[in-house]
């Protein structure tokens, strides 16, 4: 059974200092490499494949796919930080963060590690109902940005448009949830829903 999956950055658990050493070792080189290919080009098109591959190495496999599909889509990040690749201004999103938890899964064993942001104002009324909703979505401080993550772009997308229905009033938190389901299910069933390719309000 599908849930909506649970928001929050965590950090992988289990490693031993070695591996911690050499993970750090790794971001730090990955920053110096995509610094320099940002510097450089901010096309993907003009991206070192050898650079992106060396830059993965120390993220988790999960990570590294993730990485690598928002690169083909919106080119090199433009920061590396610890555990988390961050994308800033890119088509709908005013921020795409690519996290790097292996313990951060939901129940089909996915790693929920992609967030996007959008800027959104959300009345402080409709908090509440958001948070009933999923806790996947996360409001900001001043209440002008809406994030929400999960194992997908797509999911986010769907789970951003179902957030703007319940704002609206068009819809409750719990029919919120059975909306969610039911389109997971449709596209697990190799339907390609609007809700999931892109955000469908201004």
């Amino acid at each position: 059974m599908h849930s909506t999956p649970e928001a929050g950055p965590a950090r992988a658990r289990g490693f031993a200092g070695s591996a911690c050493a050499r993970r750090a070792l790794a971001v730090a080189a990955a920053w110096a490499l995509f610094a320099a290919c940002v510097a450089s080009t901010p096309r993907v098109a003009d991206w070192n494949r050898g650079r992106t591959e060396a830059s993965n190495r120390g993220f988790s496999d999960w990570a590294n796919m993730t990485n690598n599909m928002m690169v083909e889509k919106y080119g090199p990040p433009d920061r590396v930080e610890t555990l988390r690749l961050v994308w800033e201004n890119r088509g709908p999103w005013k921020k795409i963060v690519v996290w790097d938890e292996l313990g951060f899964l939901d129940n089909n064993r996915a790693a929920r590690n992609i967030e996007g942001t959008i800027a959104y104002p959300v009345p402080a009324e409709k908090i509440d109902a958001l948070v009933s909703f999923s806790r996947d979505l996360h409001v900001s401080a001043n209440g002008t940005e809406l994030s929400a993550r999960s194992t997908s772009e797509e999911r986010n997308f769907l789970m951003l448009n179902l957030a703007d229905e319940i704002v609206k009033g068009r819809l409750s938190p719990e029919d919120g949830r059975v909306s969610y389901l039911r389109t997971i299910k449709l596209a697990e069933a190799g339907k390609s829903p609007v809700s999931m390719q892109r955000l469908m309000f201004e």
